[in-house]
């Protein structure tokens, strides 16, 4: 008898649910085929319901396991680092830059071909960063 819980991460067999819905999402089943591979194998959901395809695609989008991966575009652009590689090589949430575009302290244009917040790809970037972070400057503009 299972034993209802808080979550998914709570659950004995979360680990398990997680790669099934990986490999089995790269082999190309849909969610709907996934729901119904868990069922049938005795996975449940944390308050002990059958695991359904909103969560399937909740679980798939965690892992960053896409249905289409292919058809996503690549923000990179040589000479310039994204948001993500900017946060990367500061060793700072991606949230951390993006928010602070948001609020104007950053002030950065979309790339037209891109359409992603590029910066140059040059060491003193990244210290301009640096000391907007140690609070050594309050703007920066890109």
């Amino acid at each position: 008898m299972r034993v209802p819980v808080s979550g998914f991460a709570r659950l004995s067999d979360w680990e398990q649910i997680q790669d099934t819905v990986a490999r089995l999402a790269r082999e190309g089943q849909s969610d709907d085929q996934i729901a119904a591979v868990l069922t049938a194998n005795g996975h449940r959901a944390p308050m002990g319901g059958e695991i359904n395809v909103a969560t399937v695609r909740k679980i798939r989008y965690k892992n960053r396991v896409l249905r289409y991966p292919q058809e996503s575009r690549p923000c990179h652009k040589a000479g310039y680092l994204t948001i993500a590689q900017v946060a990367k090589k500061l060793n700072v949430t991606y949230t951390k830059i993006y928010w602070h575009i948001l609020d104007g302290t950053i002030t950065v244009k979309k790339e037209e071909s891109t359409r992603c917040y590029l910066f140059p790809d040059k060491p003193s970037t990244l210290a301009q960063f640096r000391q907007l972070f140690d609070g050594k400057i309050s703007r920066l503009d890109f």
